[in-house]
């Protein structure tokens, strides 16, 4: 039961596609008022810090991936690498980005 919660919520995977095509180039702007709804729906149900902190780091990972998969092919073709660099590149942004929404999770948790 323990792995169960470190498994992203439903909330969490309906909103990063939303909030991806919130930006370039879908540039549907008008999903970002609602957008963050599902995920935050389901950090209201996490029962400890603990999985709200871990829905938190699956959003800004997944919301990093997201936003920046163009890197798989910028990086090979403006550094003139091979492709696997791209995607070597592509994940480690996904770590790093978008840190906000892995603070953001046990903040709202804890109010």
């Amino acid at each position: 039961m323990i792995l169960g919660s470190f498994r992203p919520a439903v909330g969490t995977l309906i909103s990063v596609p939303l909030t991806v095509l919130a930006f370039p180039p879908a540039e549907l702007h008008h999903l970002v008022w609602v957008a963050l709804v599902p995920w935050l729906y389901s950090l209201s149900r996490c029962s400890s810090m603990a999985q709200a902190v871990v829905q938190g780091c699956w959003f800004h990972f997944l919301f990093g991936m997201g936003s920046t998969f163009w890197l798989v092919h910028a990086v090979p073709l403006y550094l003139d690498l091979p492709s696997a660099f791209g995607l070597v590149a592509w994940v480690l942004h996904g770590t790093v980005s978008q840190l906000q929404f892995a603070v953001f999770a046990p903040l709202f948790h804890w109010q």
